[in-house]
């Protein structure tokens, strides 16, 4: 409502009417912006995907003018800061991924095969070492940092049915658990202790 927006919103509407993005709404700024976050800047074609109503031109166009300009904005060093972030975050869970994809590939049946030498500061209460295969496996399917659909794919395998403290497991504390296994995977680049 017109009522709600403050007068810098209304400066920044304006300027972005003058640019010709008559049709863009604050709702549509901040999609583009939470879709740069998740799938990077440079990700257009999810970008647009997650833009309902806007085409692929549209929002290259939305795009370009935005990352030439977003110092104009009041706190556009500090969207793009979060941006940044975000992208950080997602080289790491490709790294991550890669890392993962690299180990279980190695072992032809990964979720029986895979032991770990834990050492003192990996091995943690109510993670058994099954459960800990497993989330690497699901990891391997769905991506590092899936975590929703890594529980629900835990939640779903039988061998783990009576393991009530895995399936206890909120989709964070997950995350934290592979987090870890993924460090323990990185200390052992050379994966010689991951036999046996």
């Amino acid at each position: 409502m017109e009522g709600e927006i403050t007068e810098e919103e209304m400066k920044e509407r304006m300027h972005l009417w003058e640019e010709g993005f008559s049709s863009w709404t604050k709702g549509d700024f901040n999609s583009f912006i939470k879709a740069s976050e998740k799938h990077g800047r440079n990700a257009i074609d999810e970008i647009a995907e997650s833009l309902k109503g806007k085409s692929k031109e549209e929002v290259t166009r939305y795009h370009r003018v935005f990352w030439s300009r977003y110092k104009e904005l009041k706190d556009g060093e500090k969207i793009v800061s979060s941006i940044e972030k975000a992208e950080k975050k997602l080289a790491k869970n490709k790294e991550t991924n890669a890392l993962i994809e690299e180990v279980l590939s190695k072992f032809p049946n990964s979720v029986e095969d895979l032991h770990f030498n834990y050492g003192p500061h990996y091995q943690a209460k109510g993670f058994s070492r099954q459960a800990d295969r497993y989330i690497l496996a699901c990891c391997r399917k769905y991506g590092y940092g899936n975590w929703l659909r890594v529980k629900q794919a835990l939640d779903k395998i039988p061998q783990l049915k009576f393991d009530y403290f895995l399936r206890t497991r909120t989709p964070v504390e997950l995350s934290r658990r592979a987090e870890v296994l993924a460090k323990l995977l990185q200390r052992t680049h050379s994966y010689s202790s991951l036999y046996g």
